[in-house]
C-alpha cells in the first residue's frame, strides 16, 4: 500500500510510519517498554529494527558524556572554592602581620 503524497519526494509506508513515530517516541523520552506497546512490538530485537538514530541525537548523547568530565581550561566549583579560600587566608595573613 504505497502512495504518493502530493509534496513529498518519499514514498511514505506503514513501515515507514512506523519507523517514525518508533524515533519521534524515543526522542520524547518515551520508556522503550511503552513505545513497543504503542508499536505492538513484543520482541526487543522487531523493537530495535524500527529505530533509527540521528545525527543530533548522537551528538546530543556525545555533548552529556563530555560534561561530565571538567574542562582543563575552566575552574571547577571546587577548584574556585580553593582560590577563593586562599585569597581569604592571605588576606588575613597580610592583615596580621601589618
Amino acid at each position: 500500500m504505497r502512495e504518493r503524497v502530493p509534496g513529498f519526494t518519499k514514498t511514505i509506508t506503514p513501515k515507514s510510519m512506523r519507523r517514525t513515530n518508533k524515533d519521534l517516541l524515543r526522542q520524547e523520552g518515551v520508556s522503550q517498554l511503552v513505545a513497543q506497546s504503542i508499536n505492538s512490538h513484543h520482541d526487543p530485537k522487531m523493537h530495535a529494527h524500527y529505530s533509527t538514530i540521528s545525527d543530533a541525537e548522537k551528538t546530543g548523547a556525545l555533548a552529556k558524556v563530555i560534561r561530565l568530565f571538567p574542562s582543563p581550561f575552566e575552574p571547577t566549583t571546587s577548584s574556585s572554592a580553593q582560590v577563593e579560600d586562599a585569597r581569604i587566608a592571605l588576606n588575613e595573613g597580610e592583615r596580621e602581620h601589618s
